[in-house]
Parts: C-alpha cells; sequence; structure tokens
C-alpha cells in the first residue's frame, strides 16, 4: 500500500473561545495560539471539544464525487446527508 507523504492541513475547531487543531494521527487537539496545550482524544476536555467540532461541522457544505468518473453525486450540508446512502448510477 503507498503510503501519501504530502503535508495535509488539519481540521481545526473552536471550543470556548480556543481555536484547536485536531491530529488524528496523535490522536490529540492542540491549541493553534501559544501557550501549547496537547488535549487527549479520550480525556473529558476532549471529549467535549469533540463533541463541539461534530455539531458545528454538520452544517458546513459538502460535495460527494464518485471516485471513478467524478459525477457529483450530492452537494448539500453533512446534516442533509446523514443516513443517506449515496452511489454513482453511472459506473454501476
Amino acid at each position: 500500500m503507498e503510503v501519501d507523504k504530502m503535508p495535509k492541513k488539519l481540521p481545526t475547531v473552536v471550543y470556548k473561545g480556543n481555536a484547536y487543531f485536531m491530529d488524528h494521527r496523535l490522536g490529540e487537539f492542540r491549541t493553534i495560539q501559544p501557550p501549547l496545550e496537547f488535549i487527549p482524544f479520550n480525556s473529558e476536555l476532549g471529549r467535549e471539544i469533540y463533541q463541539e467540532y461534530v455539531v458545528s461541522s454538520m452544517d458546513e457544505p459538502l460535495v460527494i464525487r464518485c471516485p471513478q468518473c467524478g459525477k457529483i453525486l450530492f452537494e448539500g450540508t453533512r446534516r442533509q446527508a446523514k443516513k443517506v446512502i449515496i452511489y454513482c448510477t453511472h459506473c454501476l
């Protein structure tokens, strides 16, 4: 399996006025502004920050494309896409 070594932009979340990077590889939130703070996902504060991320990201725009042909399959928000089965009829 080939590993993509290109740098990735980490998702961010704002919780109680503080902005955090969300690092899935290390399993932690990190403050964007000093002083640096490292908060594990599985800590009490980490779970609170994650919940805020989930709630706030539900209304973000979402575009889903077929990975084979590139056709747009869905345009809307994450909330609208929840529990929707999306597949490409062109590539079946």
